[in-house]
């Protein structure tokens, strides 16, 4: 395993998670949607054993070889990307059953983010021989797992007009939502969320600047819509805030979120 300086070399782990868990994570991965229980036990037989990551070991480095497509069982994994200014830029955050490094099935050409450990996390790497065997055998998953891609590119595509369109105020409401809804976990009538990321990050993934993230957090604190106690925020009224998204009101059950 590696530190932030190098890549991560994959090894089998004593402290995985059970076997029915991983099972369960890895049938809620896109790429196996409408896919049998028996296929997708039988891919996971081509996964490598999982492998334990700590907070900031790098999965892979923008530039790198595109050779394998990963499966995250437990934890967070943040991609970016340098800019031409030579900033990273963030531009995804993935928990359990999310997939990253799939165009590498398809194209191995270099990898275009860089994948890190933002927390202690568990993965699955499948290499690209692996699952180009795997859909030779079983040519209809070849099929979903296109679908999935074409999903995936269709939402980014609806992102890029979001961010054309929607106020920064609106876009923030969204992704504190969103961050809530994906990353939660409740405890009795409030959420807690930690996603590891600071200001500069969540104005990365909104497409604005910390500062005017800074302000707008302080707005929807005067609102009533959130508090703020150092790196954590609490949403008091998720359904002004779900309203200022665009929304329904999320999450019905809960009335505080913290993140």
């Amino acid at each position: 395993m590696s530190s932030a300086q190098g890549p991560v070399a994959f090894a089998e782990s004593r402290a995985g998670p059970a076997r029915d868990s991983v099972t369960r994570i890895v049938s809620g991965a896109a790429i196996f949607e409408g896919c049998r229980p028996g296929d997708v036990i039988a891919a996971m037989q081509l996964f490598h054993p999982p492998v334990v990551l700590r907070r900031r070991d790098i999965v892979f480095t923008e530039g790198d070889p595109g050779d394998a497509i990963y499966l995250v069982v437990a934890g967070r994994i943040r991609l970016s990307r340098r800019t031409a200014g030579g900033r990273d830029c963030l531009t995804a955050v993935l928990g359990p059953s999310d997939v990253f490094g799939e165009l590498a099935v398809f194209d191995p050409s270099p990898r275009t983010v860089t994948a890190t450990a933002t927390s202690n996390t568990i993965l699955l790497a499948m290499d690209r021989v692996a699952m180009h065997t795997w859909m030779r055998e079983r040519s209809e998953l070849a099929e979903l797992l296109l679908t999935a891609l074409a999903r995936r590119l269709q939402r980014t595509e609806e992102n890029v007009a979001y961010l054309c369109s929607a106020s920064i105020a609106v876009r923030l409401a969204v992704q504190l939502l969103t961050l809530a809804d994906r990353f939660g976990a409740p405890k009795g009538r409030t959420i807690h969320v930690g996603h590891g990321l600071t200001q500069d990050d969540i104005g990365q993934l909104v497409g604005s600047s910390r500062e005017t993230v800074g302000k707008i957090l302080t707005d929807f604190r005067r609102r009533g819509w959130i508090t703020v106690t150092g790196k954590h925020i609490t949403i008091t009224n998720a359904e002004d805030l779900g309203r200022m998204a665009g929304s329904p009101p999320w999450p019905p059950a809960a009335r505080t979120v913290t993140v």
